[in-house]
């Protein structure tokens, strides 16, 4: 095939390439930040929910484009540059992509039906720890693997330097510290909550003790009159 043709194609699968990213990147991102400040400060109103939906559908034509482009540098290297098949970062950054893809359905399965069944609710005060686990653990895989997968395709100074494991250590070392604070920043939270929901009940009680007192003074003036 003619070289100009050959340089053409591989810059239109860049293109592609590096398009997805940006869109899943910079959706998986504000959907992630978007959900946690929906989880902890307000409820989730109908223009919540359509945002959500919107924003989930450009992180999932991201991961499309991931796909098909990875992909097509796939048959590209087989076809035309074989000795590029033996660079370890393309090998860990399919992981990476299959890891996106496992991280997506998760978030379409069981996070966004649950933010869809909340509405005028603020996800903190109806969720179980359960549920808040799960949507801590998917955001921030998704938050960290997303800009991890744009760092490995656009650092070229990667190529044939570190081994497939090396990669994935380091991705992994990544995540599990992100995780680790995370979970921290999670439970900080929750606790406040479970502090303010308590405060809330106390003052409820005394109001109610306060209500009783009343309640039976009244009860022994009318006793009196009665009398």
């Amino acid at each position: 095939m003619d070289s100009f043709l050959v340089s053409n194609l591989k810059s239109l699968i860049i293109f592609g390439h590096l398009s997805g990213l940006a869109f899943g990147v910079g959706g998986a991102w504000m959907l992630d930040l978007y959900i946690l400040r929906k989880m902890y400060k307000s409820p989730v109103t109908q223009e919540n929910i359509q945002i959500i939906k919107f924003v989930s559908k450009i992180v999932t034509i991201g991961l499309l484009m991931l796909w098909v482009s990875g992909l097509s540098f796939l048959v590209f290297y087989s076809a035309f540059q074989p000795e590029l098949l033996l660079n370890h970062k393309i090998w860990a950054k399919l992981l990476i992509v299959i890891i996106l893809t496992i991280n997506g359905y998760y978030l379409h399965k069981f996070v966004i039906p649950v933010i869809l069944n909340s509405r005028d609710k603020v996800l903190i005060k109806v969720l179980s720890l359960k549920q808040v686990n799960m949507l801590t653990f998917i955001g921030c895989v998704s938050f960290i693997t997303w800009p991890f997968a744009m760092f490995l395709g656009v650092f070229k100074g990667l190529n044939f330097t570190f081994s497939f494991f090396e990669i994935l250590s380091f991705y992994a070392a990544t995540v599990v510290l992100s995780l680790s604070i995370a979970f921290a920043l999670k439970a900080y939270l929750v606790e406040e909550e479970m502090d303010l929901t308590i405060k809330r009940l106390n003052k409820h009680l005394q109001e109610s003790n306060s209500q009783q007192v009343s309640l039976k003074h009244d009860i022994k003036v009318l006793t009196k009159l009665l009398k």
